[in-house]
């Protein structure tokens, strides 16, 4: 009879308990998955990061092999000019011979401008991967304070719940 009149209080200790170990559960599993958000998007930063260096790197190429490839070019035309017997210091030749020094500075800026542009555009992508990152690290600790407050409230809402039912009433007297 003992047993009986205990069975409830005994039940609702079992689904206290079981309620706040899965509110515990499931705060690690959000924990465990925005702390894999975090890693993959630090993960992805770092190689955004990887491709600006990469891009910077083709890009001081790019451009150094258009400088090269213009002081050839210009040496040929500064030949050519002086084969057909016009002067290169002065006149039309000189225009000529200036416009083609500008247009291939212009050739090299214009590669090392679109350069910049693309490492920039991979480093703001690693800036943005880095909050993502900061974000899910901020959700990982949430959660698992969340789940520990719900697992509380579980517990204290089922011994609430089983002490009014079995343990006294409100208004009764001692």
């Amino acid at each position: 009879m003992a047993f009986m009149a205990a069975a409830p209080m005994i039940m609702a200790a079992i689904s206290a308990a079981m309620a706040t170990v899965s509110a515990v559960s499931q705060a690690k599993a959000q924990r465990n998955q925005q702390e894999a958000a975090a890693d993959i998007a630090t993960y992805n930063a770092n190689l955004s990061r990887q491709r600006a260096d990469i891009i910077n790197t083709q890009t001081n190429q790019r451009e150094e092999q258009q400088r090269r490839q213009s002081r050839l070019q210009l040496g040929q035309l500064e030949a050519q000019l002086g084969e057909s017997g016009l002067e290169t210091g002065g006149g039309s030749a000189l225009d000529i011979f200036q416009q083609s020094a500008t247009n291939a500075e212009m050739d090299a800026l214009t590669i090392r401008y679109e350069g910049q542009l693309g490492a920039k555009g991979a480093l703001d992508q690693a800036t943005g991967d880095d909050f993502g990152a900061s974000v899910a690290k901020m959700n990982a600790k949430t959660a698992t304070r969340q789940g520990y407050l719900s697992a509380a409230s579980s517990a204290m809402s089922a011994f609430g719940s089983a002490y009014g039912k079995f343990g006294g009433k409100p208004g009764a007297t001692a």
